[in-house]
């Protein structure tokens, strides 16, 4: 799912719009390398 890349910043700020929302991109994050060096960087 493509758009799960788009994603980062809104969970950084805790701001996606559903729970399902949020546990998609977080099995999305375990396996994308590049999403999870955006989460760290942007959680600095």
């Amino acid at each position: 799912m493509d758009e799960l890349h788009t994603l980062t910043g809104a969970y950084v700020l805790d701001a996606l719009e559903t729970d399902e929302e949020r546990e998609a991109f977080e099995r999305h994050l375990a396996q994308c390398a590049p999403c999870a060096h955006e989460v760290r960087e942007l959680s600095e």
